[in-house]
């Protein structure tokens, strides 16, 4: 008992297929965007962070409030 599928209907599945590839291929690298972003900015915080450290306890640290 073999039972066969029509063509028609494999182009379908085949084309569904295809276009579930591609959208989850953006996807993923938008979510990889994002990670680039999040570690570069983790980095900048971290460098930040260990300049902060090595002052001196009697210099000054501004904070940035914004746009002026």
């Amino acid at each position: 008992m073999s039972s066969q599928i029509p063509e028609d209907a494999l182009h379908k599945i085949l084309a569904q297929i295809q276009q579930q590839v591609l959208t989850s291929t953006r996807e993923l690298n938008m979510v990889r965007a994002q990670c680039n972003t999040v570690e570069s900015q983790r980095k900048r915080t971290h460098l930040t962070l260990e300049q902060i450290k090595e002052e001196e306890d009697g210099d000054r640290l501004w904070n940035g409030v914004g746009k002026m």
